[in-house]
């Protein structure tokens, strides 16, 4: 009875503790603690974790990953790991171990070995930290937009202040030599306006947005249910720097109703409105 148990039994079970994916990564992470109290270069296992975290947030839209969505995009940041200590690389390991499973099988292949360890050599390096050149052009871009935001056109995007063809030339410069080619661009965004991808990376100031619509804020000429729908559209391009008019019949801009019926005692103020936005619209459609 125990033979049959053993032999025949035993092998169709799998232990629910073992996940080699898992494993793996804290021996990733491991090395590069380890690496971290010598002093030595750890940008390479660095590097995986960055690569790891670009293939996660990919999935972001699973709950398991959405929970841990802001550290996954600071992995991705050259600020994070300026700054990562032993407990930030601790973090990183209890938190994305058991994500791992949920990457692609042809992003994570296993290849087992049984070799025996042999040093020949050490030495010491300083340390390195993971640079501008393993992030990925969209992160390249994101990142310098957002860690500049007194570049003269970057501010004048952000407080809503006209662009001269010397600020668009600028960003161009940046963006297509700097940071990568315009090739890179068109790969990474496609067709969509210079100006226009600028301004959603870096949003626009609260002040603007709220000067931009002050006319329509301050006159206590809405309602109260008319006065959130135009807070809500300042909040948005607050966030992402312009406003597609399609959105305004989507929720929640459609808490009380369509346009029409929100404003139905008011339409020459909905057109104002709307005037406004296409006003604001125009400033980065060039570029």
């Amino acid at each position: 009875m125990v033979n049959d148990l053993e032999n025949e039994i035993a092998p169709i079970i799998f232990s629910t503790d073992e996940n080699d994916l898992a494993k793996r990564f804290d021996l990733l992470i491991y090395q590069i603690e380890l690496f971290y109290l010598q002093g030595m270069n750890i940008s390479k296992p660095k590097q995986k974790v960055f690569n790891t975290a670009e293939k996660l947030e990919k999935k972001g839209n699973l709950p398991q990953i959405k929970k841990h969505e802001k550290l996954i995009a600071d992995i991705q940041t050259q600020e994070f790991w300026e700054n990562a200590d032993i407990s930030d690389f601790e973090n990183i390991r209890i938190c994305l171990r058991d994500l791992i499973v949920l990457l692609e099988r042809e992003d994570t292949k296993i290849y087992f070995t049984s070799f025996k360890d042999e040093i020949k050599e050490i030495s010491e390096n300083s340390a390195e930290f993971i640079s501008d050149e393993f992030l990925s052009y969209r992160k390249k871009v994101s990142s310098y937009l957002n860690n500049h935001k007194n570049d003269i056109a970057v501010y004048k995007l952000r407080n809503n202040k006209p662009l001269t063809k010397d600020d668009i030339k600028h960003l161009e410069k940046i963006l297509f030599k700097d940071l990568g080619t315009k090739d890179d661009y068109k790969r990474e965004f496609g067709e969509k306006p210079l100006l226009k991808l600028a301004a959603e990376l870096v949003g626009l100031e609260k002040k603007a947005a709220y000067e931009l619509f002050s006319e329509f804020i301050s006159n206590n000429l809405l309602n109260s249910n008319q006065m959130e729908f135009v807070n809500l559209i300042v909040d948005y391009i607050v966030k992402n720097g312009s406003i597609d008019k399609k959105i305004l019949n989507d929720h929640p801009f459609n808490k009380y109703g369509s346009i029409t019926v929100l404003f139905k005692d008011k339409t020459d103020v909905v057109r104002k409105i709307v005037k406004k936005i296409d006003e604001f619209n125009r400033r980065i459609e060039a570029g």
